[in-house]
This record gives structure tokens, sequence and C-alpha cells, in this order.
């Protein structure tokens, strides 16, 4: 693990400021200012702080409607998250999308997505188009799509993993034939944890998740 001093200053500022914006917008939500729905990250920092210091900036990223330390992660501000929670024309959906709808397409963060596990999907369809625009002989760019426990047994997650499998986003293996379809072109394994290739981290262990992602990012 390498991590300068520089480097986790920039870090601990980062979560710090996360922090201290998802404090003030639950008492805001609290005290009725912001309408709406209000998902809060605080207690999460560390999984977008260390993912993002993992990513390049060509590098893709969709996660769920809990996407406001994301957001701010991403290249965001402050004040365009809160003013999108408080429905302001300068907010990052113009104030239109509020709490769960956040989206960048200049620092390539693609949501905000308000249906459960609705980024996977998202993710997986970016992920083959940064395949489709590498350069021959150059790596391809990273797609990260995160979600939660409550998004796990969702059909859309197993079926992108499915997908990404058969256009070798993640890895890929030889099936026989099944009875009306080649199970090649159906499923890339009927050994289901080896359609979706897991890394073990600690959730909120800072570290831990920025050091697995640089591992998945290798070519």
């Amino acid at each position: 693990m390498e991590c300068s001093k520089d480097e986790m200053i920039e870090m601990f500022e980062l979560m710090y400021t996360m922090r201290r914006m998802e404090i003030t917008c639950d008492n805001e939500y609290k005290a009725r200012n912001i309408r709406g729905f209000c998902h809060l990250y605080d207690g999460q920092e560390a999984v977008a702080t260390g993912i993002q210091y993992a990513l390049d900036q060509g590098d893709s990223w969709a996660t769920s409607y809990r996407c406001h330390c994301v957001a701010l992660a991403r290249g965001g501000t402050v004040s365009k998250v809160v003013g999108e929670l408080f429905g302001a024309i300068d907010g990052y959906s113009k104030g239109k999308g509020g709490s769960m709808h956040m989206y960048n397409k200049k620092e390539n963060f693609y949501g905000g997505a308000g249906i459960v596990g609705a980024q996977v999907p998202l993710g997986a369809g970016t992920a083959f188009a940064n395949k489709y625009k590498a350069k021959p002989g150059e790596p391809m760019n990273v797609a990260i799509a995160c979600y939660g426990d409550g998004a796990a047994n969702q059909g859309q997650i197993w079926e992108s993993a499915n997908m990404c499998n058969l256009w070798k986003l993640v890895r890929c293996s030889k099936r026989r034939r099944s009875q009306d379809w080649n199970k090649r072109e159906q499923n890339h394994s009927q050994s289901y944890f080896t359609i979706l290739p897991l890394l073990y981290t600690i959730a909120h262990d800072l570290l831990h998740r920025k050091q697995p992602l640089r591992y998945g990012n290798l070519d």
C-alpha cells in the first residue's frame, strides 16, 4: 500500500467535508427546509473516498440514490449538492432531481439512481462503452457501480454480471449447451460465484477501499 502524507491529508479533508455536509443536510431535513427524500451518506465517507482516490479522471462511476458524497468526491461542490436538495436551479440537476438524482457527465459520474439496483446495469453499459472507446493496445477505463445490501438480490444485478462476462468486461469461461440455447451465449457460468468475482474489503476502512480498487484497475 502506497499513500503519501499529502494524499492522506487530502482524503481526510474530503471525508471531513462530506461528514459536515451531511450533518448539515440532516439538520435542514429535520427542520423541514429540505423536502422530499434525503438519503444521507454520513458514516460511509471512507467508501467513496477510497474508491475515488483509486480511480482516474476517465473512469466511470454510478451509484445508488445515496449519492450526495459520491457526487462531491467526483468533482462536485458542496454548494451544488446542497443547492439540489433545496431545489435551486444551480443544483446538480437544476433543482429537479433532489437527493436521489445527481449527475455530472463531465466528471463521468452517472448518478444517483432512484430505483434499487438500477445503477448496476448502468455501470455495465458504461463499462461496455469504455471498452468500445478504448484505443488498441491501451487499457480501458474502469466502470464502477456501487450498490448496498438492499439491492443484493435484485435480478438485474446478476443479469448485468452475466452480460459483463459475456462481453468479457470481467472474466469469461467456456460453457456447453442447454436444451434450447448455447450456454456460452446464455450464461457465463452455472457456478454463480464465478459470475461476479469479488474482493473482500473492510467497508469503512479508507485504505481497504482504496487498495482493492487499484488492484482491480490493473490491466
